[in-house]
């Protein structure tokens, strides 16, 4: 994906195609079960996901031979996923919501043959008839969520979609109906499709791509593991307080849920907002600018923002360096030892000889008036340039650029 718009439409594409399944697969399931016993049909579902799983052994992955790959022990790299989750406040925040929302879907799994056979009587046939309305309603949903695609506030839309996956599901209890239940069921499938394009969107940008898979799979062991856990849920609900009031207990929590982490859905929203303003100016530098657009906002939004002042000594020269730094006001000036010194202006960058090269600081930079820098951390640094062929032959250039500058003994450090 070279922009983050192709990203939120590759998410639509499979939340779409995922609510056509929830559509179709009961009417199908329908249909064989007139002309095939149930030994068949699980016999051709079976078979269905074997093809599926076949269909991703053609799938490589392109790595590019620059790239610095270091390597870990087994449970280093096992719990990776697990330790980027509880380092990030944003992705402990969209994972437990988004684990809300399966819980939930594991309760109306439950909840569905409970009205179906019981509160709605509408027989055996009524539970493909209510599981297909989610379906209807996470088609309509795919319909709405088109227009996320150039929606750079996903976080709030991720709460909205929360919001209205729960509460229709509460009104269900208040007014136990069938054309109540199939109205609310299908809004709580256009909330469902929202809250996956919207929150797997905001997890792939917000997840370093070094450790994406393993975060994907937390994910995934949190999902699998709220679904199970709300299956189990619903039914001892039902038999405590009785199927309408388990409807409201499960659908309102993540409304409220929702609610109370509006305040950071929306600071996420600014600071998703803020990206694009370093983006141009990472782009402008030759390091960056092959790195596909989504690469950059993640750089963007990885960089932290600091402020200096005249006279500031920004890095010393034999140091250790974690952090390339771009000028993005003011002016500093360099001095290498046995060289004459020259300024930086805006837009200028230093400090990608210690990170490439691995070795300590080849000259001391030093603010000359007042502005600030956007400093790149080694691991965000290093996985962006080092990721991309392009990008890392005009790193490499650059120091060795540099480094040929400098006295013959520190370029050949």
């Amino acid at each position: 994906m070279r922009r983050p718009e192709e990203l939120t439409a590759a998410n639509l594409v499979l939340t779409t195609i995922e609510s056509v399944g929830i559509f179709v697969g009961p009417a199908i399931g329908g249909i064989l079960l007139t002309v095939a016993g149930t030994d068949t049909i699980f016999a051709i579902a079976a078979a269905s996901f074997l093809a599926s799983a076949l269909l991703l052994v053609g799938i490589s992955v392109e790595r590019s031979p620059d790239a610095q790959i270091r390597k870990k022990s087994f449970v280093s790299e096992a719990f990776a996923g697990f330790g980027t989750v509880a380092r990030d406040a944003r992705l402990r925040l969209i994972i437990s919501l988004y684990g809300m929302q399966t819980l939930l879907a594991g309760s109306v799994n439950v909840l569905i043959v409970v009205l179906a056979l019981q509160t709605l009587d509408l027989g055996k046939s009524g539970i493909g008839f209510l599981n297909s309305a989610i379906g209807v309603g996470g088609l309509l949903g795919g319909i709405v969520a088109v227009g996320l695609i150039a929606r750079p506030r996903l976080a709030s839309a991720f709460g909205a979609g929360l919001a209205l996956a729960g509460l229709p599901i509460a009104a269900i209890g208040l007014a136990p109906r069938t054309a109540t239940a199939v109205v609310c069921l299908a809004l709580a499938g256009l909330g469902t499709t929202i809250v996956d394009v919207a929150g797997v969107t905001l997890l792939q940008r917000s997840t370093p791509d070094e450790v994406l898979t393993r975060v994907m799979g937390v994910v995934q062991s949190v999902f699998v593991g709220t679904l199970g856990l709300g299956a189990v849920l619903a039914p001892a609900l039902i038999h405590l307080v009785g199927d309408r009031w388990t409807l409201a207990i499960v659908g309102i929590p993540i409304a409220v849920a929702a609610a109370l982490a509006w305040p950071r859905f929306r600071r996420i929203d600014a600071e998703t907002a803020r990206a694009p303003a370093f983006v141009g100016l990472l782009r402008s530098i030759p390091i960056f600018a092959p790195l596909p657009e989504a690469v950059l906002e993640q750089l963007a939004r990885d960089g932290r923002v600091i402020k200096m002042s005249a006279g500031d000594r920004i890095i010393s020269a034999g140091e250790s360096g974690d952090d390339f730094y771009v000028i993005v006001q003011g002016e500093a000036e360099v001095e290498a030892s046995g060289k004459p010194s020259r300024l930086l202006h805006e837009g200028d960058s230093f400090g990608e000889i210690a990170l490439l090269r691995d070795v300590p600081r080849t000259a001391t930079v030093t603010a000359t008036s007042n502005g600030e820098l956007l400093a790149l951390g080694r691991d965000s640094f290093l996985s962006a340039v080092t990721g991309n062929p392009d990008s890392a032959a005009a790193a490499h250039a650059v120091a060795a650029a540099r480094l040929g500058s400098l006295r013959p003994e520190i370029a050949s450090a």
